[in-house]
């Protein structure tokens, strides 16, 4: 099991505000524009994204994912360059940083 945190425009991650949902195309866009965001070509499922501007643990190759669900992007056991790039990328989509159990970045 590990925490997840989420790209949120919801009062809680988990909420079913359509609304409030961060679209695919959002997500997509942001993607396009940062160097250090790849799609994943393996797990395409949920638009799996890979961070390489940054090596998970400084094991070479060991880079962070995201994926898109349900109007949030997500990642999961994130460090803190990971939750930084997290709080980046929100505030590019007007939206928060939100942990599994509701606190915020």
């Amino acid at each position: 099991m590990g925490y997840d945190l989420h790209i949120t425009r919801k009062e809680y991650w988990f909420d079913e505000d359509k609304d409030k949902e961060i679209s695919l195309e959002e997500w997509q866009q942001i993607v396009a524009e940062d160097n250090d965001l790849i799609v994943d070509e393996i797990n395409t499922a949920d638009y799996d994204i890979v961070y390489v501007g940054h090596d998970l643990r400084g094991v070479k190759g060991n880079h962070a994912c995201f994926w898109y669900n349900e109007g949030n992007i997500e990642a999961k056991n994130p460090d803190e360059v990971v939750i930084t790039k997290m709080v980046k990328i929100a505030t590019l989509l007007n939206a928060k940083v939100q942990g599994d159990d509701g606190e915020l970045y």
